[in-house]
This record gives C-alpha cells, sequence and structure tokens, in this order.
C-alpha cells in the first residue's frame, strides 16, 4: 500500500512537470499525460485509506469522505449538464463563435480594453 502512494505521487509530478514543459511536448502527449490525474486521484484515496500514516485519524477519514462526495457531486452534475446540452434542439445551442473572435482579436492586439 505505500507504493501506491508513491505511484500517485509520481503520476502527480508528471502531470505538473509536463505543465510547465507544455509548450515543448506535443498536444496528444500532453493530453495523454494530463489523464493520469484521473488515475492519481483514487490511487491517492487508496493509500489515504489503506496505509496511510494517518489512515485512522478521524480527521483523515471525514476529508476523504469529503473528497468522494465532492468528485461525486461534480461527476453528477457534469453527466447532467453534459445529457442536458446533448437534448438541445441545434437552434438552443448558443453561439459563442462572435465571441472567441472578439476575445482572440483582442488578444492578438495585446489584450482585451473597455470601450
Amino acid at each position: 500500500m505505500v507504493g501506491v502512494g508513491a505511484i500517485a505521487l509520481d503520476l502527480m509530478m508528471a502531470v505538473f512537470v509536463s505543465s510547465l514543459l507544455r509548450t515543448h511536448i506535443k498536444p496528444g502527449a500532453w493530453r495523454t499525460i494530463h489523464w493520469l490525474a484521473y488515475a492519481s486521484w483514487p490511487i491517492a484515496l487508496v493509500h489515504t485509506f489503506g496505509l496511510g500514516t494517518d489512515a485512522g485519524e478521524h480527521w483523515v477519514i471525514a476529508l476523504g469522505a469529503l473528497c468522494v462526495l465532492s468528485v461525486g457531486a461534480a461527476l453528477v452534475w457534469r453527466l447532467h449538464a453534459s445529457n442536458k446540452r446533448r437534448a438541445m434542439l441545434p437552434s438552443e445551442i448558443p453561439d459563442v463563435a462572435p465571441l472567441t473572435r472578439r476575445v482572440a482579436t483582442a488578444n492578438a492586439r495585446g489584450g482585451l480594453r473597455d470601450r
């Protein structure tokens, strides 16, 4: 179980380092590495509850449970939002192209300014 915590830490370090080196990494490789974040969280949780130094402490159990509940709630919200958007008619989906063009143009000129 101790090794599980080390694996989770290594995965998160790969995500962190690849973020710093993003301009030097192909987008597909960067995205693949960042999917490791999804694997590192449950691995770290197994370590925390299984053999972490403070695994039996009430505050660790409460914090771990809060994390599980938070991630579960975020997942339910994300799936609900995705299903809601999928159920929209094409005419109901907001057009963000004009805003995207304005932001891209402003960034090319040095940032957004009040007009």
